[in-house]
């Protein structure tokens, strides 16, 4: 299992409830927010 909303907020300094939106699809992050959500999550993200 991966790390929480909680912790992923305080990993890329923002909130919870940012996090929340991204990954109910209420917001459609730019691809800065997706390389800091990619790092913090330990992750690689590739654009195609």
């Amino acid at each position: 299992m991966g790390p929480t909303q909680a912790e992923l907020a305080k990993r890329m300094n923002t909130t919870q409830a940012a996090i929340a939106r991204i990954e109910n699809g209420a917001v459609m992050p730019g691809t800065g927010m997706l390389e800091r959500l990619a790092r913090a999550a330990r992750k690689r993200v590739a654009l195609v």
